[in-house]
């Protein structure tokens, strides 16, 4: 595939806008602009002004720009098109911007929501192609980590940032490694969550062992572990988004470190999951870990102690095979620690984002 051009798309009206609308160059961070003030801007100076306009034309070209600029990072939802293809994106907090990935693949992306870390970061919420409003793609094999990461990369042009900090969870870590293997100039840093650099025989059979160990675990939930259990072996007879939505909701516990403790909470959270099946299947393996010592900016590690699916053990891997890593095990969490201990998952990213 080529390269990927952006055009901004109002959310809610139909076709894209006549023509490409970028932010120009900026500090990313929400509110910044341009190096350049418009008094003092000289013909050809600033790529970001025609030369030869009149000063007032010149200052009216700024302040216009500069207000589309900050539009992209208004709270809510926006969406860009991206090859003929609508991307949604979600604007959430205030400081430093960070982009983050979820996972799935193919869930939608709310389950993500990180307030504690939108209290000191801007957190660019990527809603997946293939889920939610995002466009959906014709060819269903199409659902790549390749391209997932060129999406990124895509949105982050449209949005005038050059390097940005990329938080992946779960597949959306796939996504994120992808991205600074594939774009290294274009990484400041990396959060990879709760996630895995290979997904192999191996990978699986830890992940086996740990749902048969997972009755054991929660003798007093008999029959809901028994409901959960049987909505994880039924998973391959799915046939369409509603059936995969309602196992998701299903399995919720297994991904927890004991979801039945604050059950109030989290089964509100459950009654919120929803899914699309054709990322899901696309999903495939994963072997990038011999890649990743190519990836030289700094990483948070992070990883519940409890998470089932990408526990300890694969996240110790990672931390061990990137030159500037920093591996953190929440030892309260599984594979929501973002949702289970929710402080010291924000301190732990805050903490690596800002002092970066």
């Amino acid at each position: 595939m080529g390269q990927l051009s952006a055009q901004r798309r109002e959310p809610g009206r139909g076709g894209s806008a006549p023509g490409i609308t970028k932010a120009f160059e900026c500090h990313p961070t929400v509110g910044a602009s341009c190096k350049h003030e418009p008094s003092a801007i000289q013909p050809g100076e600033c790529a970001s002004l025609p030369a030869g306009q009149p000063v007032k034309e010149r200052m009216m070209v700024s302040i216009k720009r500069k207000l589309r600029a900050m539009n992209t990072f208004m709270p809510g939802p926006h969406a860009v098109v991206v090859d003929g293809l609508e991307q949604r994106y979600h604007v959430h907090g205030s400081g430093p911007v960070v982009f983050a990935h979820s996972g799935g693949p193919g869930l939608d992306w709310g389950y993500l929501r990180m307030p504690e870390v939108e209290e000191s970061l801007t957190v660019v919420y990527i809603e997946p192609i293939g889920t939610g409003e995002s466009a959906k793609l014709e060819d269903p094999t199409g659902y790549t980590y390749a391209r997932y990461a060129r999406q990124v990369r895509a949105l982050a042009d449209y949005l005038g940032l050059e390097r940005i900090v990329l938080i992946g969870h779960s597949s959306g870590g796939f996504v994120a490694q992808r991205f600074a293997i594939d774009y290294p100039d274009r990484v400041r840093s990396l959060v990879l969550y709760d996630t895995s650099a290979v997904v192999n025989a191996e990978y699986y059979a830890e992940v086996m062992a740990n749902v048969q160990a997972f009755p054991a675990k929660h003798p007093r939930h008999e029959s809901a572990v028994a409901d959960v259990l049987d909505a994880w072996m039924g998973q391959g007879a799915v046939t369409d988004d509603a059936g995969f939505s309602e196992v998701a909701r299903r399995v919720f516990p297994l991904y927890f470190r004991d979801y039945w403790a604050d059950e109030g909470r989290y089964g509100e959270l459950r009654t919120h999951i929803r899914g699309w099946l054709a990322p899901q299947r696309a999903g495939g393996p994963v072997d990038d870990l011999a890649r990743l010592p190519s990836i030289t900016v700094p990483v948070l590690v992070i990883v519940g102690r409890h998470d089932f699916i990408c526990g300890p053990k694969w996240s110790a891997l990672m931390a061990d095979a990137l030159p500037d890593s920093r591996l953190v095990v929440l030892e309260g969490s599984g594979h929501f620690g973002h949702i289970e201990t929710p402080t010291e998952f924000a301190t732990e990213v805050t903490d690596f984002v800002l002092s970066r």
